[in-house]
């Protein structure tokens, strides 16, 4: 007695699999890094303003992640929070792909 299983992938399934995954995983990946951005920075915070204008978005397939403050960029360029952020986020995230693929 004999058992065979067999299953077949078209490369247009294998790709729109790891599409959904890479998108979800952006925008993961953007929304961690605004979280962490905003909870463990090193600048002192005097209004609240900087830090709770940090944010994300996506447009046509990008997620970027910025501030609104209108300074934001000054104080990352002193007291780096978000590319931190970013690299924290990014190993939580690889673990979240690895399981998923």
């Amino acid at each position: 007695m004999s058992a065979e299983f067999r299953m077949k992938l078209s490369i247009k399934d294998v790709l729109a699999t790891v599409i959904g995954v890479g998108k979800k995983s952006m925008t993961d990946l953007a929304e961690e890094t605004v979280s962490i951005a905003k909870s463990d920075h090193t600048f002192e915070n005097q209004t609240g303003t900087n830090e709770s204008s940090i944010t994300w978005d996506e447009d046509d397939g990008d997620v970027k992640v910025y501030t609104q403050s209108g300074y934001g960029g000054y104080v990352e360029l002193k007291l780096p929070y978000i590319y931190p952020a970013l690299e924290q986020a990014r190993g939580h995230i690889k673990k979240n792909v690895e399981g998923k693929i």
